[in-house]
């Protein structure tokens, strides 16, 4: 049997750092979280992560 060896591309590294990055930076969620909940921002990260464990 013969392996192809599959590398990644420049052209698919770039779009997978583009990508990646203007997510980090245009999910503006926290502000939008934080505001109305003041002291109580804390557990919305918590849970949030509980919700995405539990299978719909």
């Amino acid at each position: 049997m013969v392996q192809i060896k599959e590398r990644i591309g420049i052209r698919e590294y770039i779009a997978i750092v583009l990508i990646m990055t203007s997510t980090k930076l245009t999910d503006n969620t926290p502000v939008l979280l934080f505001e109305p909940l003041y002291n109580a921002g804390w557990m919305a990260p918590v849970i949030n992560s509980i919700l995405s464990i539990i299978p719909h």
